[in-house]
């Protein structure tokens, strides 16, 4: 449940990749000075073959990418020298690299996240008997977030602008699917023309925004405001389902899960230098969802539990 809930006051932030670290004259030239005599002239390796480490070659580090890496760390050694703010190098806080890893702390949580998913849907294998009532849309629900996590943790291990685009679409197929779950819930008992007709409504939304991502030319600020604006239809239609059916105790849960996630965002409005140069809110973000994970997955588990009972009564009560 990566970026589930961004909340409404980032819908105007934009984001920039003109920082003032890579723009600084000494980064530029720290940089420059570094690929020339150490790089070839397309500045993908080193000049002298042994010094290309395996594991860089193997994640397609370039021989300029680690001179920009060492001349960020110079270049934070002079700000501080000169008690200037921390800088930012292309709209990020500098991190230490751990082997190949850019982000170690975001991919780790990461991980933990997806593997949290997997232990879910094997828990509900186990406890939900087999063609109940709403379980194809939590295994759904463990699919896409799972397939999530993975390019989360790959992005922050190694940023691209192949596994930025994947990190971007399927960030958003989380937050338009906890959306996508609220609408079936709620219209369960809707006749089935309702449900496909909103079932293609959403997957035309989300082709139609994944290719305008892949543009490569889209706006920041507009890609941010349509996760937040679906993020909290979802946090309200939770809330509103669990106003309507109270009686059903379990149905807090989801509540909790809504209400949690909707706190915990305010996360992703710190923004400061990472702790040890590891641990930036947005790692901590990611680690609070982890607990969440639990939670929504314990409210699938009673509601489908629930909606089995109601199905085999109704059953009983026809014959």
């Amino acid at each position: 449940m990566r970026r589930v809930l961004l909340l409404i006051i980032l819908f105007n932030v934009k984001i920039t990749f003109g920082s003032v670290g890579n723009a600084s004259p000494y980064f530029k030239r720290c940089s420059y000075d570094c690929t020339r005599i150490n790089c070839t002239l397309d500045g993908s390796k080193y000049k002298t073959n042994n010094l290309q480490n395996f594991f860089y070659t193997l994640t397609y580090w370039r021989c300029e990418n680690e001179c920009e890496y060492m001349c960020m760390w110079d270049t934070v050694d002079l700000f501080q020298k000169r008690q200037y703010r921390i800088p930012q190098f292309y709209g990020k806080w500098p991190f230490i690299k751990i082997l190949t890893i850019q982000e170690p702390a975001s991919t780790i949580f990461s991980l933990i996240n997806l593997y949290a998913h997997i232990k879910m849907a094997k828990r509900m294998k186990e406890e939900i008997r087999f063609g109940s009532p709403n379980l194809w849309l939590w295994y759904g629900h463990a699919i896409l977030f799972s397939h999530s996590w993975i390019w989360s943790a790959i992005f922050h291990a190694r940023d691209t602008e192949l596994t930025e685009f994947m990190d971007y679409v399927c960030a958003y197929s989380t937050i338009l699917y906890s959306f996508y779950t609220m609408l079936m819930r709620t219209l369960y008992n809707s006749s089935k023309k309702l449900l496909v007709i909103v079932t293609a409504l959403c997957l035309s939304f989300y082709a139609s925004h994944a290719t305008y991502i892949y543009t490569g030319r889209f706006d920041y600020g507009y890609n941010m405001q349509v996760n937040v604006f679906t993020g909290v239809l979802a946090v309200v239609g939770w809330l509103s389902f669990w106003q309507l059916n109270k009686k059903q105790i379990y149905t807090r849960k989801i509540a909790l899960y809504s209400v949690y996630i909707a706190v915990m965002t305010l996360l992703e409005l710190i923004d400061a230098p990472p702790l040890l140069w590891t641990f930036d809110s947005h790692a901590i973000w990611h680690a609070s969802t982890i607990p969440a994970t639990y939670i929504v997955y314990s409210f699938a588990i009673d509601d489908c539990k629930y909606l089995r009972k109601q199905m085999e009564f109704s059953r009983k009560d026809s014959f």
